[in-house]
């Protein structure tokens, strides 16, 4: 296929989004990519951006919105760690009744609304904080899609999450791609030679992956939590897991932190040339 035929392909409405393998490009089936004319099947998808200038007009800031979701994740990790501690006191709490102590039910009852506190002010983060993410994550894959080819489409970086099974692999593959082509693009307009680390990347996903797996394995092996030795159990589990998901968040910001660096660089190369 040629140059031109392939930015019809990349407009048609007949493309297959998520491939870049030109050979698979249509949709329509039994269609025959090599031909030497213009395609007789095409059909224009009005919602493309067309032209370089128009692509580079067509990126959108994404600095602001990596800063909140940075500060959306450290607050997560903030409020893990009270989690850590309040749990550490509910432990105390259960071990004294365990050993028949003398517990009063004041003392229960202000673990009780403390615990409840606790619990429903880091879900109302963690789902802010989530929110943020993918905001951020959509617009960056956004933004590269306008630079060069992508191999998903701009909504699978927000569905992508939500998918069963899909979403074990795409999210990690998607920043995966954010980073190679980013950095790719940074070392074509300048002799600075930009480092593709992609360290920071397999840990994040490694973390977020076993601490998913981990918690729901432990949370069905636990389903009896209203004996003193069921709550127990629960406690040490919330304890392990909000000690996990610490290091997870101090690296999911690190990364966040280490993409935008190569975005606004790149931003800054564009504006240059």
């Amino acid at each position: 296929m040629t140059e031109a035929q392939i930015e019809d392909c990349d407009q048609c409405l007949n493309r297959r989004r998520g491939t870049d393998d030109l050979e698979r490009i249509c949709t329509i089936k039994g269609k025959n990519t090599d031909f030497d004319d213009k395609c007789t099947d095409f059909d224009q998808d009005s919602s493309v951006v067309v032209g370089v200038q128009d692509k580079v007009n067509a990126i959108r800031p994404n600095k602001k919105r990596a800063e909140i979701a940075q500060l959306f994740i450290w607050a997560v990790m903030v409020i893990q760690i009270i989690s850590t501690a309040s749990s550490y006191f509910q432990l105390q709490l259960l071990n004294a009744i365990n050993t028949n102590e003398e517990v009063t039910d004041v003392m229960i009852a202000s673990n009780d609304d403390r615990e409840q506190l606790v619990a429903i002010t880091y879900l109302a983060v963690l789902f802010i904080s989530m929110f943020a993410f993918i905001l951020w994550f959509r617009r960056a894959y956004y933004n590269l899609s306008m630079r060069t080819r992508c191999v998903y489409g701009e909504g699978w970086a927000a569905g992508g999450w939500f998918v069963p099974i899909m979403n074990l692999v795409r999210p990690y593959r998607i920043m995966m791609e954010l980073s190679t082509k980013t950095t790719h693009l940074i070392n074509i307009k300048t002799s600075n030679v930009a480092e593709n680390n992609t360290f920071l990347i397999g840990l994040w996903w490694t973390l977020w992956i076993i601490g998913n797996v981990v918690g729901k394995v432990l949370t069905r092996a636990n389903p009896n939590s209203e004996t003193i030795e069921g709550l127990l159990q629960s406690t040490r589990i919330d304890i392990g897991l909000s000690a996990f998901f610490i290091p997870l968040s101090i690296v999911t910001v690190l990364m966040i932190q280490s993409y935008a660096k190569k975005e606004e660089m790149l931003c800054e190369l564009e504006t240059v040339h």
